[in-house]
């Protein structure tokens, strides 16, 4: 293993235990100096169930961050509509517009809608028009 490999899995280690005991305070100083690509790399290699959590636990910049770092493959728009509609809400509020369109396009018709509607007025009806660009 390479040292980067050997460190995201020790930090893939520790946020197991920590999501295991539901520890949000500690959960959120551990990661709270990870850059989003690392972020995305973490909720990558965690369990469906854990990504989940995660994505509960972090602060919705955190979470917006990691989710637009997120590789498509990966489907962030799929863990997104996980959520409650009001946590929705406050991560895709943090994204560039650009960014939620892109992962909210990756979406079924029926979950393009709930994420929608789970924003302010404004900000839905512009992610709406990036949506209809090619």
């Amino acid at each position: 293993m390479t040292e980067s490999t050997d460190r995201i899995a020790a930090i893939t280690e520790r946020v197991r235990d920590l999501l295991q005991q539901q520890d949000a305070v500690t959960l959120r100083i551990y990661l709270d100096d990870q850059h989003g690509s690392d972020l995305a790399d973490l909720i990558e290699a965690l369990e469906p169930e854990q990504r989940v959590a995660l994505v509960e636990f972090l602060p919705a910049e955190m979470a917006a961050d990691a989710l637009a770092e997120m590789e498509e493959i990966e489907k962030p728009g799929e863990l997104l509509v996980q959520l409650q509609p009001e946590r929705i809400g406050e991560i895709v509020e943090e994204m560039a517009d650009d960014d939620a369109a892109d992962i909210i396009g990756e979406l079924e018709p029926e979950d393009q809608a709930k994420v929608l509607s789970s924003l302010p007025v404004p900000e839905a009806t512009e992610i709406e028009e990036l949506l209809g660009y090619p």
